[in-house]
């Protein structure tokens, strides 16, 4: 296990870092392949804990194969895998990938998925821009609890307005 590199956060993080799992987030290089080593052998919080790690030292393909890993296990965070997964999709340019991913976490409760989608459609973000999905999009997960969405729904006008605005803006660069 020694040739794997140990992500920087291992060594540098807050006290409190992922603290609310139940294997501790390792801070150093003995603790860190403990906690492959745990993943490996089933334990769903240290497979997710890895996830995050590898997203935070942008180690995107070892991150995707643990959000993967977290779906096909259907654990409890696979509804949080779907999302982060899809923004790593997003973040390659797959946005049709992403947004099927951010469908399912929605579908799974995850107000995040949906609220990804909106956005997209809200900004034209790899797919067309379009207002009334995007207030469907908002209107699921303001519903599943997202309160940024619903504020976004309770001043829609001004949001549509600014995000018009920003959007002439930024064609004239």
């Amino acid at each position: 296990m020694s040739g794997k590199p140990v992500p920087k956060i291992v060594f540098e993080h807050p006290a409190d870092y992922l603290s609310s799992f139940s294997v501790p987030m390792p801070s150093n290089q003995e603790g860190f392949y403990d906690l492959v080593e745990k993943a490996d052998r089933g334990n769903t919080d240290a497979n997710w804990m890895l996830a995050v790690i590898y997203t935070a030292d942008k180690q995107f393909p070892e991150a995707m194969a643990r959000y993967r890993l977290s779906i096909s296990l259907n654990d409890n965070r696979k509804a949080a895998s779907l999302s982060n997964l899809g923004m790593l999709y997003q973040q390659k340019g797959d946005h049709s990938t992403a947004n099927q991913l951010f469908e399912e976490a929605g579908a799974q409760g995850n107000f995040l998925g949906y609220k990804n989608i909106a956005t997209n459609y809200f900004l034209g973000n790899g797919i067309p821009k379009n207002y009334e999905i995007a207030y469907a999009y908002f209107k699921k997960s303001a519903a599943l609890g997202c309160a940024d969405c619903q504020w976004t729904i309770d001043h829609w006008d001004d949001a549509v307005a600014m995000n018009e605005k920003n959007s002439q803006a930024a064609a004239k660069k």
